[in-house]
Formats: structure tokens, C-alpha cells, sequence
């Protein structure tokens, strides 16, 4: 499958050529940094899995 953030990659495009959703999937060791670290001005909804 490859490395995580190649891994997450292709799950992103996948979901924006298959739904036309936009995501954002954090790759980390540790949850909390995976999950925070997102420095958009846009604010988003989050729902984690």
C-alpha cells in the first residue's frame, strides 16, 4: 500500500474524483498531532472516524 502519507493521498483523491468532496487526512504517530495541525484560515467540520 506504501507509506502513510502516500496511503492518504490517494484516499484524498479518490474521495474528490468519486464524491467531489475536498478532505483533509492527518498522517502522524500520534493522534493529537494528526488531528491538529491544520493551519487553513478556513474553518472546517471535523469528523473523525
Amino acid at each position: 500500500m506504501g507509506d502513510g502519507l502516500t496511503v492518504a493521498q490517494d484516499i484524498s483523491r479518490r474521495i474528490k474524483s468519486e464524491l467531489g468532496l475536498t478532505v483533509s487526512i492527518g498522517v502522524s504517530y500520534n493522534k493529537i498531532f494528526a488531528n491538529g495541525w491544520d493551519d487553513s484560515p478556513v474553518k472546517r467540520e471535523h469528523t473523525h472516524a
